[in-house]
């Protein structure tokens, strides 16, 4: 809101919420835009688990990293007695492993998937061009994911800047916190 202030009454702005929520098509009036700020909402899904899984640790462990898994197993499977409970524990945690990469994977394709036809659509406007992009974290696992907007952006005379919100510390909902 406060960067809206300071545009030039010149300016147009426009606002698109990922994957769903309010779609302002650019406009001088800016009051519209700042109106529709206070509605949005995060939709971000938590991935339901009983154990403590950390996204990094995830994405690792689907990288094939032996030792991420060995020790997320040795943490989080450490009260299981019998073989049997060793065998389950470590089949639902490979299991959420791969439901919370997924899951990840997933929101951040829809977010960065968007990008490159939004950059487009910037870069048949004429005059340079400013992008702020909201999210409480993307995971990109690789620069290819975002290079193919340098290109676009470029041509389009278009920054990108990219605001990384802060994520809330606890969740009373969650019984424990993701390592």
């Amino acid at each position: 809101s406060r960067f809206i202030s300071q545009l030039s009454p010149n300016d147009r702005i426009g606002l698109l919420a990922l994957p769903t929520g309010p779609r302002i098509d650019f406009t001088g009036d800016h009051s519209q835009v700042q109106a529709a700020l206070p509605q949005l909402v995060g939709q971000a899904e938590t991935f339901p688990t009983s154990y403590r899984i950390g996204v990094s640790e995830a994405m690792a462990i689907q990288r094939g990293d032996r030792t991420a898994l060995n020790v997320l197993l040795n943490r989080e499977c450490d009260t299981a007695r019998t073989p049997e409970e060793q065998d389950y524990c470590k089949t639902r945690i490979i299991a959420d492993v791969n439901g919370l990469a997924g899951l990840i994977r997933e929101r951040t394709q829809t977010s960065v998937g968007t990008l490159p036809s939004l950059a487009e659509r910037f870069a048949r406007l004429p005059g340079p061009k400013a992008l702020v992009f909201f999210s409480e974290g993307l995971v990109l696992e690789s620069a290819a994911a975002v290079t193919s907007l340098a290109d676009v952006t470029a041509r389009g005379q278009m920054t990108v800047h990219i605001m990384q919100l802060d994520a809330p510390t606890a969740d009373a909902s969650l019984a424990m916190e993701p390592a």
